[in-house]
């Protein structure tokens, strides 16, 4: 069964259970010596989204460098939700924004019931 056809209530314990558990691992600055994508940019760190998991949930890079989302769906399409700007829906491919300004990013697939993460963009 799909996490995303289970009534409300279980979602939402499930979402503090999963929240729980991935809250320990460690959140340290990833490196930027990553391989150039499609597009010519070298992201500092790859995020993959596959069903309804976002992993690693929570990174921290510097200002000025990339983040790259890829989607592992199929064939269920997700997204990158954040306040001020998402990523189209999609099955797969691949999705980068370049972060400037400083500060605590979270985000969101808005297509998927529990899937969230978080980037601390450091100066």
């Amino acid at each position: 069964m799909s996490l995303r056809a289970l009534p409300a209530a279980v979602v939402v314990a499930l979402t503090g259970l999963v929240t729980a558990a991935c809250s320990g691992g460690s959140n340290l600055p990833v490196s930027s010596d990553s391989a150039p994508s499609a597009s010519g940019v070298s992201p500092a760190v790859v995020v993959d989204l596959q069903f309804d998991s976002i992993a690693p949930a929570h990174v921290t890079i510097r200002a000025g460098q990339t983040v790259e989302w890829k989607f592992l769906e199929s064939p269920i399409p997700g997204n990158v939700t954040f306040a001020s700007f998402a990523s189209p829906s999609m099955e797969s491919g691949t999705y980068l924004h370049t972060f400037t300004t400083p500060g605590t990013y979270s985000y969101r697939d808005t297509l998927s019931s529990i899937a969230t993460g978080v980037i601390d963009v450091l100066p």
